[in-house]
C-alpha cells in the first residue's frame, strides 16, 4: 500500500478541500476501507489476494505513474495471480 501511495504522490486530482494538495497514502487506505468496510490491517489474511488486485485496480483508475508491482505482505511478489488460488498469488 506504501509504495501505491508514493506511485499516486502528485498525480491524484487537485480538489478544492485539500487546498495543500491530497495524501495519497489516506486516500489509497480510504479505498481500501470503503471496498472492503474494513481497515488494511483488519483485512483477513483470507483475502490478500483480493487487496492486490484491487490495489493494482485501483493504480490503473487514479492514474499511477509506472507498472511497478504492488508489494502486499505474505505474498511472493511475481508468483503471479491466478484463478485457481483465488487471485493471491503464491503465498510467503
Amino acid at each position: 500500500m506504501r509504495s501505491l501511495g508514493d506511485r499516486l504522490q502528485g498525480v491524484l486530482r487537485e480538489e478544492e478541500r485539500h487546498p495543500r494538495g491530497r495524501n495519497p497514502y489516506a486516500h489509497v487506505a480510504g479505498c481500501v476501507k470503503e471496498r472492503f468496510g474494513c481497515s488494511y490491517g483488519d483485512l483477513p489474511d483470507e483475502r490478500v489476494g483480493e487487496l492486490r488486485l484491487y490495489l493494482q485496480e485501483l493504480e490503473r483508475e487514479e492514474g499511477g505513474r509506472g507498472a511497478v508491482p504492488v508489494v502486499v505482505p505474505g505474498v511472493v511478489p511475481g508468483a503471479g495471480a491466478s484463478p485457481k488460488d483465488g487471485g493471491r498469488g503464491r503465498e510467503s
